[in-house]
């Protein structure tokens, strides 16, 4: 939050980008452009100076909203969050406020001080991190419901990665898109490579049968991802389905019951029906 304040006196136009609090406080009350002044002596006469005002009630709901609404701001830049802190301080200990002003910023500061605001990213590095030890359990031991499962998680964590900004201007596709649209390039790599996995696991089986088991259980896979709301799943599977490598094994596709052949690509319309039909999730 940018806030930028003006002289009214005879002298030059001056322009304060110092502290939010020194903004914040000047903006309600009026003041002067602040002295220097020894920083606790400055810091005590910033949280006097702060008073009650039509306007002060204003900022702090903005500030809520922003909190509320656009968190992620305050998770990935820790510069922002400090300064914010520092400002809701500055109110929380003003003796010149009303009770419900000081509420609003003891809670504001409350979601703000979390300990687990960090958490977030670091946890999303440890699941997309491959394990150091190979894992006793493949592919072939999990159950249709299990890896569905596992599918939805990680791209559910991807997706609230994803920061409002990534989606402005196309980021995706510019020459700066690692930068600009991390997340947004992370779910698309994901989409990519579950949709190759799955047609690695059908085009290694060594036999027919195998191969028809296999197009059975991803199936299955799908279809659970469907009932989870996780399309994003349902469509990694159904583009590793109509992959050339796969879509060419005539004789296998012929093996698969009518009832799994419905994400073959010739029918992929009864798939994606449903996706077109559904309420989004709020």
């Amino acid at each position: 939050m940018f806030i930028c304040a003006h002289s009214m006196g005879p002298d030059p136009l001056w322009s304060s980008t110092s502290t939010a609090a020194a903004a914040f406080a000047i903006a309600t009350s009026a003041s002067s452009n602040p002295r220097d002044e020894p920083p606790e002596v400055e810091a005590r006469n910033r949280k006097e100076s702060v008073v009650s005002s039509p306007a002060t009630m204003r900022v702090l709901n903005v500030l809520r909203h922003w909190v509320s609404k656009h968190f992620q701001d305050f998770e990935q830049d820790a510069a922002l969050r400090s300064q914010t802190i520092a400002f809701l301080d500055d109110i929380t200990c003003s003796p010149n406020l009303l009770p419900t002003e000081h509420r609003a910023a003891s809670q504001l500061l409350r979601l703000l001080c979390r300990d687990d605001i960090d958490s977030g990213k670091q946890q999303l590095e440890i699941l997309l991190t491959p394990p150091q030890t190979p894992s006793k359990e493949s592919i072939e031991t999990l159950s249709a419901l299990e890896i569905a499962e596992q599918m939805t998680y990680l791209d559910h964590q991807i997706f609230l990665a994803i920061r409002s900004e990534e989606f402005l201007g196309q980021a995706w596709m510019k020459s700066d898109k690692k930068s600009r649209a991390e997340h947004i390039i992370l779910m698309t790599k994901r989409f990519n490579d579950g949709s190759r996995l799955v047609c690695s696991e059908i085009v290694s089986r060594s036999n027919m049968a195998a191969r028809v088991a296999a197009i059975e259980k991803w199936t299955a896979v799908a279809d659970i991802c469907r009932c989870l709301h996780n399309f994003n799943g349902v469509l990694q599977i159904c583009a590793a389905f109509t992959n050339a490598a796969v879509y060419r094994l005539k004789k296998t596709w012929d093996k698969v019951p009518r009832t799994v052949d419905l994400l073959n690509g010739q029918k992929g319309h009864a798939t994606r029906q449903p996706m077109h039909n559904e309420k989004p999730q709020m």
